[in-house]
């Protein structure tokens, strides 16, 4: 059994937003969550929403995926902008977070022209990361998609940001069919290829021959064949789509359907009513609302955990100590590691206030980091730790899959390392005891999952905003 991520409990908005076990295709694994059989439940992710909205109910993934519905059953709403007044009344639902609640930082998307829908200074954007092999897309896309287009993007309210997110793994015709969308773009017909790719995904699916199967499906825009074949055969947007691919993997994207709105995640074919709300309150400028968070309850672990043989920054006098324990293949831990901190360090770290340690905690789940782990310190034998440190999260996406060593012992040569002694290192697994020692350490101290802070005695759960961090700090400075 995998466990996903939880940014809310019960019933609450965030919680049907986000319960990512209904409604959407997955590839291997859920995100940042260990499977109990090895003491680990649901990871933090970067919130945890207090607000209350009646729970939809969805099957489970593990069940057959829902029939996709007639388009032409259910009618799209009037193309109409919704009032002030009926916006303000359905944010109502969401009450005020309690004072003291902690925002996540919402994520930020660069568009593309050809993949974009709606005024480009419309007020709200809603991006999202989709397959168009996927069941539950298909889903999304003929019952709630038509309305969001027609009621908010039609009536500049919405700006639509479409994200290629192929699960190869599960839909091997899906990275050509987004690239298939793109060549029709080049002839303006974006849109109209998406849609027909979703209204006969039956059709295409399993195919082989899928340059002539996508030319013959595009037949009724009357494009340029020679053009779409060419364009097709070329490959001339395969870098676009792993582009996206790379960038929703950056997100922590594990899954299709994932929506963002005005940054904030909704995960899975959703209801049109919840996407209603959910752009209701970004309207109002309230969407933050929906996943503020408590404090996290601080889990049983001592005031002080040894550092011992952890690679360590900052001074040895250093007032505070703070400790990571993080994954190299985690996304929540890459997005920490690249865009907090660098803040950290700036701030604290290098003006000898922070003394921060290192610790490993590997999830089950994810193959690649432990041998991510073991490469860290095999770069620290030759004193350079932090160099591959900074590279295994700054291009998690590059090697989470497929030949890792080999992408390791790259780094180790931009590095300057040795790189017989470095993969020797690997090949024998000289450091597979201390990895595995800080996991346990890890799980003896109250870490579920990934990342998680100690600050002094503080506890700090997931990927949360610099500011998070900054008080946590200042705190034990006070102390």
């Amino acid at each position: 059994m995998k466990f996903v991520p939880k940014w809310v409990s019960g019933l609450t908005l965030a919680a049907a937003l986000a319960l990512a076990v209904v409604a959407a295709c997955w590839p291997d694994a859920g995100p940042e969550t260990a499977p109990p059989e090895e003491g680990m439940k649901t990871a933090p992710t970067t919130s945890s929403p207090a607000a209350s909205l009646p729970a939809e109910t969805s099957e489970v993934v593990t069940a057959a995926p829902p029939a996709a519905a007639d388009p032409a059953a259910a009618a799209p709403l009037a193309a109409t902008p919704m009032a002030r007044a009926q916006l303000e009344e359905l944010a109502a639902r969401i009450p005020t977070p309690q004072p003291g609640s902690v925002v996540p930082t919402p994520a930020a998307f660069e568009p593309e022209r050809m993949t974009t829908w709606g005024d480009p200074d419309a007020p709200i954007t809603l991006v999202e990361f989709s397959d168009y092999q996927c069941p539950f897309c298909l889903t999304y896309a003929q019952e709630t998609f038509p309305s969001i287009i027609q009621r908010f993007v039609e009536t500049g309210q919405v700006r639509y940001i479409w994200k290629d997110y192929p699960l190869v793994q599960l839909h091997p015709e899906a990275y050509v069919a987004a690239q298939a969308a793109r060549c029709a773009g080049e002839q303006q017909a974006y849109w109209e290829m998406h849609e027909l790719l979703f209204k006969n995904q039956e059709a295409w699916s399993g195919q082989t021959d899928l340059v002539t199967v996508f030319v013959a499906l595009a037949a009724p825009l009357e494009l340029d064949r020679a053009a779409l074949q060419t364009c097709l055969e070329d490959g001339r947007y395969e870098q676009a789509v792993l582009d996206n691919l790379d960038e929703g993997q950056r997100l922590g994207v594990s899954g299709t359907p994932t929506f963002f709105v005005n940054g904030y995640p909704i995960v899975g074919a959703r209801s049109y009513e919840l996407f209603e709300l959910a752009l209701a309150l970004a309207a109002v400028g309230r969407i933050s609302d929906a996943f503020a968070q408590a404090p996290a309850p601080t889990p049983m672990a001592p005031d002080r955990i040894p550092v011992g043989n952890s690679p360590v920054l900052g001074s040895p006098e250093a007032p505070v100590v703070m400790i990571e324990y993080s994954d190299y293949q985690c996304p929540y831990c890459g997005r920490y590691s690249v865009q907090t901190f660098p803040q950290i360090r700036a701030n604290y770290v290098d003006t000898g206030k922070v003394r921060y340690v290192f610790k490993d905690f590997p999830l089950g789940f994810h193959a690649q980091a432990e041998p991510a782990a073991q490469a860290a310190r095999c770069a620290g034998d030759q004193g350079d730790y932090w160099g591959m440190h900074e590279l295994l999260f700054a291009h998690q996406s590059e090697w989470s899959t497929g030949s890792a060593v080999a992408i390791f012992e790259g780094y180790a040569q931009r590095l300057g390392l040795d790189t017989a002694l470095f993969n020797n290192c690997l090949e024998t697994q000289v450091h597979a005891a201390a990895v595995k020692a800080d996991l346990n350490e890890g799980l003896s101290v109250g870490v579920t999952g990934t990342p998680a802070f100690f600050v002094g005695g503080s506890f700090i759960s997931g990927a949360q905003p610099y500011a998070v961090y900054e008080q946590a700090i200042e705190q034990a400075l006070g102390q």
